[in-house]
């Protein structure tokens, strides 16, 4: 179902009718049933893979011979 935002509402009203929150289990219960589970994974590399990947870029070696 897509989420249906009314971009004419002034600042204040949007602050003062989504500022609160959830005010109990029934509303958190309600809002989980209709959007799900709000998750972001970010998968964790291993440090090597991070070195190849990010230190031994030539992207970032051309930018530290730059330097020099």
């Amino acid at each position: 179902m897509p989420i249906i935002f009314d971009y004419n509402l002034p600042y204040s009203t949007v602050h003062n009718r989504y500022s609160g929150g959830l005010q109990n289990e029934v509303d958190y219960r309600m809002q989980f049933i209709k959007y799900g589970k709000c998750n972001i994974e970010v998968p964790i590399k291993s440090i090597p893979r991070l070195l190849v990947e990010e230190v031994l870029n030539p992207f970032y070696l051309f930018q530290v011979n730059k330097v020099r």
